[in-house]
Parts: C-alpha cells; structure tokens; sequence
C-alpha cells in the first residue's frame, strides 16, 4: 500500500483511539526496538506487565489453578507465562478504567502489520456499530462457517447433553462468526491477543472475569465474547500478526524457557 494511504491510517487510530497500549516486559529489549519501527506513526506508549520469572502463581490472589482447570475445555492448568501475560492484559485493562480511558487499542511486542489488508481499517471501522465492545484485528481459529462447521456445533451439542464438553449450548451457538457487514464479521470463538481493542462494558467485564486470573489472555476474550453475547467484530481480512505464530511459537515470551 502507499505511504500516505498507512499514514493515514495510522492518524485515524492516534485520533480514534483515547489510548494506544503496547505490552511488553522490561528484558524484551530486542523486541521493543522491532516494534518501534513497525509501529512508526502510531501514538502508543510501552506498558511494563511481569516477567514470569518474576511471579508468584502459588498466590492464590494471584492465579485460581483449580478455577483454571475447571474453565479449561481440556482441564489444563495454566503455565507461569500465560498467568503473567494475562496479569499483564488485565494491568493495561485496570489502567484503562482508572485514568477513564474509554476506547483502548492494545497491541503485544511482536505485532506487524498487513499492510496488504490494514487500507480496509477505517472502512471497518465506519462499518461497524459505535457501541461495539470488543474487535480483535487479529485472529485464529473457527475462522469460517461451514456446512463441516455446523455439522461440528451438532456433535458439540449432543458432547453437552452427555457430559463430554465444557462449552455451555450457548458458547457452542456462538463458536463460528456470523454474518454482519462488507469489510466485518460478528465474532466467535477466537485466539490471539496480540492486536485487539476493547471500550464499554468489556474493560470492567473482563477485570472481574480474571481476577485472580482463571484464563490466558486470548481465551478469556473469546470466552467473554460467546458466553455473555458481548457486541464483537472481527475483520473478514486480518490487519495484523504476530511473529510468534509464523514461527511454531519459537519466539514466544509465554511458551520460551528463557
């Protein structure tokens, strides 16, 4: 895409947005200095979450793991790294609500951009109903609704009535995006956390929902999404990635041992 066509695109997130959020750790210098050049022109500011060598998850005012299994459809506890990284979400959303920021974008410290996709961003945006409450710009899994997927929702029901899914027959109603407008979908059931935005009710929403922290990041959104029906769009083209998921996750601050 052209220059000035990003430009302006960049212009109308410093402007529509009250904050820009970047969430990093302070020994992840190499990936600060990365996104600072893919994120020139964007008015964000660097917020500091826990290095998870750092933290305590035998606090249970910290991390519920016997609520963490419970929520988790295949009853896995969380690892150090996801409880810190959802510690540091939930930091940026209390932030947030306490300096009374009311539309937030939150990027994580290895996001790109697509820049063959991001010229739809303000069209999107335009599209979409003012009151929305959640928009992840960038997303994998239950992508497509399809005659495959439908016939899937239908087992999943007949898992629910039997004991075999956690999911509620409401989630399951909701897993796969719907319909909605030329450049938008509703949302689904959807991973990532590394490009999303939040404003209303889902900043305090989604403090109550993990505190002390039961999801990782990227699942207690979704969870928040399907289950309590929030007002949340996806774009049908993907303005952002992330590094960690076009590696096998080699480069991830959670799943990493260093």
């Amino acid at each position: 895409m052209l220059t000035h066509e990003l430009a302006s695109i960049k212009e109308f997130c410093n402007q529509y947005f009250d904050k820009i959020y970047v969430l990093t750790i302070p020994k992840a210098k190499d990936r600060q200095e990365e996104v600072k050049e893919e994120l020139i022109g964007f008015d964000y500011e660097f917020f500091f979450g826990i290095d998870k060598k750092e933290l305590n998850v035998n606090d249970p005012s910290i991390y519920d793991e016997q609520k963490a299994i419970q929520y988790s459809r295949h009853n896995y506890a969380m690892s150090s790294g996801q409880v810190a990284c959802s510690l540091g979400h939930r930091k940026i959303y209390e932030d947030a609500v306490q300096n009374q920021y009311k539309r937030i974008l939150i990027f994580e410290d290895d996001v790109r951009i697509r820049k063959e996709n991001i010229v739809q961003l303000i069209s999107f945006f335009q599209e979409i109903p003012e009151n929305w409450e959640i928009v992840l710009l960038d997303y994998e899994r239950n992508e497509k609704t399809t005659i495959y997927t439908k016939a899937k929702q239908l087992f999943y029901h007949f898992q629910k009535c039997y004991g075999g899914m956690k999911f509620s027959h409401k989630m399951i109603n909701n897993i796969y995006p719907k319909p909605f407008g030329k450049y938008s979908l509703k949302a689904g059931y959807h991973y990532f956390a590394n490009a999303y935005a939040l404003q209303g009710n889902a900043l305090k929403s989604l403090i109550q929902l993990n505190t002390p922290v039961v999801f990782p990041a990227d699942h207690v959104i979704p969870w928040y999404i399907c289950e309590l029906q929030a007002n949340a769009y996806i774009p049908k083209q993907k303005f952002f990635f992330q590094t960690s998921a076009t590696n096998n996750y080699k480069n991830s601050m959670i799943f990493t041992q260093e």
